[in-house]
């Protein structure tokens, strides 16, 4: 069984003392709070999995340019709310 929530903003970074794991304390959208544990060879998944999401969101939005003149200017509507 899976769980499904949206975050709506990341509330605090906590690291073990050991350095061992990591909790990341997020709203989601409706306001309740929601924690992630997770050891730090998970987190390092997670720091990967990011680059290499951004990275195509990138490519992808490169490849909507308004070819109208607006080169410098992407179409991606709502990719905003990564940056």
């Amino acid at each position: 069984m899976s769980v499904e929530f949206a975050i709506g903003e990341m509330t605090r970074f906590e690291t073990a003392e050991d350095g061992s794991s990591v909790r990341l304390d997020m709203e989601d959208v409706n306001g309740r709070l929601v924690s992630l544990h997770m050891p730090l060879k998970c987190l390092n998944r997670l720091i990967m999995t990011l680059a290499a999401s951004y990275h195509q969101l990138l490519r992808d939005c490169h490849s909507r340019l308004d070819r109208t003149g607006a080169r410098n200017r992407c179409r991606c509507a709502g990719h905003n709310r990564f940056s």
